[in-house]
């Protein structure tokens, strides 16, 4: 039984969520950005990784997300002298940011992300206009685009900040390191979350008479506190099939051909992709704390 609930958690955690979207996950995405410049910020300029944009992108490959610059890398520190998250959204090219900070924080001081990813979708909201999506060439030197090496850039970068950082700022790093930890761990469970009530629909229908589908809640939706964010947990859902009869292969089989045929999808295979890179790259940040 306990091999067979461990096999489940991991099915769980590399299911489903969304990938590079606007909407209210763009705005999380940005704060993430704006805490792994914060962190980059505390190097030499020279040593810089964070905050370069190419002011003309050509796309080689569509398909791969490939491309290369054919302009120049602007650095953010010869745009702005002043680090701040109204910043680094201008940076990354949002048109509609206004004079008031839209970092929201929360009573201790550290960033309240939920609140801030409220914030800035109801500014663009009130703006008529979309979160847009921002790509990896707007944020550091890259040849692509791909949504899972941006994840991975920034979270290496944080990750070795304090040890490339001068030591006046080596407890400053240490600090953005460990609460960008806790702000991906939120930016993924929304992430699967939002795409759970699809997961949740369709594992339903597909089991219907099979498995009953237990769920797990992730937090409430940063858009609606009244609304629990869920998806579906397939360790209680294993054990609940087990204790009704069924045999640990019979509910396994039945697991694994749902997972199977869903993420043949073109969509649901994107979001597993998106977030087993959150995975890897929380696992390689955990242990730097």
């Amino acid at each position: 039984m306990r091999q067979f609930i461990v096999y489940s958690v991991v099915a769980l955690n590399l299911l489903s969520s969304t990938v590079l979207a606007g909407g209210v996950q763009g705005c999380m995405e940005r704060v993430l950005g704006y805490r792994a410049l914060e962190a980059d910020s505390l190097k030499p300029k020279a040593d810089r990784k964070i905050g370069w944009r190419c002011t003309d992108w050509e796309v080689t490959d569509a398909e791969k997300r490939e491309g290369k610059c054919k302009g120049s890398w602007e650095q953010f520190s010869d745009v702005y002298s002043d680090i701040s998250f109204n910043n680094f959204m201008k940076f990354i090219g949002d048109q509609h940011v206004d004079a008031s900070d839209w970092l929201k924080k929360k009573a201790d001081g550290s960033i309240d992300i939920d609140k801030t990813a409220s914030n800035c979708y109801n500014k663009h909201t009130a703006a008529n206009a979309k979160v847009r999506n921002f790509e990896a060439h707007e944020v550091f030197k890259t040849d692509n685009d791909r949504f899972e090496s941006y994840v991975e850039k920034l979270s290496d970068t944080v990750s070795k900040a304090p040890d490339e950082v001068p030591d006046a700022d080596k407890a400053k790093a240490k600090d953005i390191r460990a609460n960008y930890y806790e702000l991906s761990q939120r930016v993924q469970d929304v992430r699967v979350g939002d795409h759970g009530k699809h997961l949740i629909k369709d594992a339903t229908k597909k089991l219907k008479g099979q498995l009953d589908i237990e769920t797990r809640t992730l937090g409430k939706d940063p858009l609606n506190t009244n609304v629990d964010l869920k998806t579906v947990d397939w360790a209680k859902t294993a054990q609940k099939g087990i204790a009704s009869g069924k045999s640990k292969q019979e509910v396994r089989n039945l697991i694994d051909g749902f997972n199977k045929e869903y993420y043949k999808k073109r969509n649901p295979a994107e979001h597993r992709s998106v977030v087993r890179s959150y995975i890897k790259a929380g696992g390689k940040a955990k242990k730097c704390i």
